[in-house]
């Protein structure tokens, strides 16, 4: 599979996109020492344009990026497809997700899918709590976790 890299500086720090055919493949969290890269592409500008808005607490929409969800099951495509549609300062639970999309009892395998979300922000899976409204796991750490939802809760 072709994959092509960009790099987006923003205020959080340099985000690193993976692009394939079917649209974007990966979105990693920042990192400091990585340079920007000038957007190669209409689809790369518009992601870089909305990732800077979100990152910087101003209006975006992910709405048109296109993610390419190859490599996952259809379970996790439903359920992240599901979580793609939790809206700016809302939150879900894992339970709220698996019962949402027919599976009541999958709230562990939605966790387990959440953890394997390979575009946070853009299926913002730092949106999803525990049943209880806790924090729970995030690939960014708890503290990233927290200060997103924090900086949505503020707009």
């Amino acid at each position: 599979m072709n994959m092509n890299k960009q790099y987006i500086k923003t205020q959080m720090g340099t985000w690193e996109a993976i692009w394939s055919e079917q649209g974007l493949y990966e979105l990693n969290f920042p990192k400091e020492d990585i340079l920007a890269s000038k957007p190669a592409d209409a689809r790369e500008r518009e992601l870089e344009k909305q990732l800077t808005a979100y990152c910087a607490n101003q209006k975006y929409s992910f709405d048109s990026i296109c993610v390419d969800f190859s490599d996952y099951t259809e379970f996790a495509v439903e359920v992240l497809k599901a979580c793609r549609q939790i809206k700016h300062g809302c939150t879900s639970s894992y339970k709220g997700l698996a019962i949402q999309v027919g599976r009541d009892k999958a709230y562990r395998a939605v966790g387990s899918i959440m953890s394997n979300n390979r575009t946070p922000i853009i299926i913002p899976c730092h949106r999803v709590l525990g049943s209880s409204g806790k924090l729970c796991g995030f690939a960014g750490g708890l503290d990233m976790k927290s200060s997103l939802l924090e900086m949505e809760a503020s707009r």
